[in-house]
């Protein structure tokens, strides 16, 4: 089906919205000032997830030892390994997974080395993505996860209408997501862009200057709910029982985001554009390449409005993904990952899926390279994407060794343009320490106390 251009009024007609219900538009751009016109820009977080591994063979497994040249040059550029180096270094072509990604290598860090020591029990390739940002020791017999997401935590210190804003591709049979607000409690992911944008889009678009006006007008003789009930707030706090306390605050917390949407003004900043709709079937795995494109371009759209400071995006999710018959390929995501090295034809397949990953994730990034910002960089630069999957391998299901792929500067953080290596069975927990701490939290640990010793990784932020 084809994109379809929507106008706003016709929009708020179709779903439902009065004219006032709807006044309010994008909070800020990134172009905006801050209070007290400090013109900082923040950094923005996103997580990025495909299923079943990158094809590569963890140091200390028995086909690498017996195969090094042959399980070696699936995804690192200059196919070496135990390594740290300069990405400029790397002569000649990247292998087919990474290929894609060589335009931007300015921007990249490989990161080898890590375990996802909290992808354990139950089945990897599903575990894998529900721990890749919590790294917290799961729960429910190994089913659900144990802690808060990284991209949560970052999207609770900025008062934006939303917090994470998830969004994914992938089939009918559904669920699992990247981002958690704390133990078993998921932030679904949305896989159809007409309903993401009726989320994140609709709810702050109007044609009615006068409505809008009026609407902020009173909003701010009224001021917040919350405010007015300081006193009465103060005397009833003592009095609820402890194990009550999450779901009050949980309950606080809704009202005062719901206060921040309506106080939403807009913002006279040319990156903020209203991105149009998207007209098409989400259950159809043939426009997995459109559907691909117009979730990116929600995505970037929703980070220049400031509608959140963290997103995720998910390619299906472990053995629930999609068949890729847009490539001419006739098996399942998952399936391409459980052909052994011996057949040359199935390998070959598996490349060119995880080449079309990297292309989607170069798309991304370009994007948010496009968008300026105030300080003349770019959203990119203010950006921290982590990517990965849930297995190195996904025939053997190893954690160890499982590759991640930085992007962004983490605004002036992060050093780009390398291969950074650590010693196998490093856990991963000590990079979500690290990202933490790069994004501005006073982190220690993140998820799994135990797996978080040792703190922030050596040589990789600051």
């Amino acid at each position: 089906m084809s994109h379809l251009n929507v106008s706003r009024r016709r929009l708020l007609k179709l779903l439902g919205f009065s004219a006032v219900a709807a006044a309010p538009v994008f909070r800020l751009g990134i172009g905006s000032s801050r209070a007290g016109g400090d013109a900082s820009v923040p950094t923005r977080f996103v997580g990025v997830y495909h299923p079943a591994g990158w094809r590569v063979v963890p140091r200390t497994h028995w086909y690498y030892e017996s195969n090094p040249e042959e399980s070696d040059g699936f995804l690192f550029p200059g196919r070496v390994r135990n390594e740290s180096y300069a990405l400029a270094d790397v002569a000649g072509a990247w292998p087919v997974a990474s290929e894609p990604l060589r335009p931007l290598a300015e921007h990249l860090v490989f990161v080898e080395g890590l375990d996802n020591h909290a992808n354990r029990g139950g089945n990897n390739h599903m575990m894998g993505l529900t721990t890749m940002l919590t790294g917290a020791d799961p729960l429910q017999n190994y089913n659900a996860p144990g802690g808060m997401s990284l991209d949560y935590l970052h999207a609770t210190t900025a008062a934006t209408p939303f917090s994470v804003i998830p969004l994914g591709v992938g089939p009918a049979v559904r669920g699992g997501t990247l981002s958690f607000s704390g133990p078993m409690q998921p932030i679904p992911i949305e896989y159809d862009p007409m309903a993401a944008y009726s989320r994140y889009f609709a709810p702050f678009l109007g044609d009615d200057a006068e409505a809008m006006a009026e609407l902020a007008r009173r909003r701010v003789l009224r001021g917040s709910v919350l405010d007015h009930l300081g006193d009465e707030l103060d005397a009833i706090l003592p009095a609820i029982p402890t194990h009550d306390r999450p779901r009050f605050d949980a309950h606080l917390e809704a009202i005062r985001a719901a206060e921040l949407r309506i106080d939403a003004t807009i913002a006279d900043d040319p990156s903020c554009v209203d991105p149009g709709m998207f007209a098409l079937n989400a259950e159809d795995d043939a426009l997995i390449p459109e559907l691909t494109d117009a979730m990116m371009q929600l995505l970037v759209a929703a980070l220049a409005c400031d509608l959140g400071r963290s997103a995720s995006f998910c390619f299906g999710r472990g053995t629930l993904a999609f068949s890729p018959t847009f490539l001419g390929l006739t098996d399942h995501y998952h399936a391409y990952s459980h052909y052994g090295f011996s057949d040359v034809a199935r390998q070959a397949e598996y490349g060119q899926l995880l080449g079309w990953t990297a292309e989607q994730v170069a798309s991304l990034l370009t994007r948010l390279d496009q968008i300026p910002t105030p300080d003349g960089r770019s959203l990119l630069f203010h950006s921290l994407v982590m990517w990965s999957t849930d297995n190195s391998n996904g025939w053997a299901h190893t954690v160890e060794d499982t590759p991640f792929i930085l992007a962004g500067q983490a605004s002036g953080g992060l050093q780009t343009g390398r291969v950074v290596s650590y010693a196998s069975g490093t856990h991963h927990n000590r990079l979500l320490v690290s990202a933490a701490q790069a994004l501005g939290h006073d982190v220690e640990t993140f998820g799994s106390e135990e797996s978080s010793k040792g703190g922030a990784l050596p040589g990789l932020f600051g």
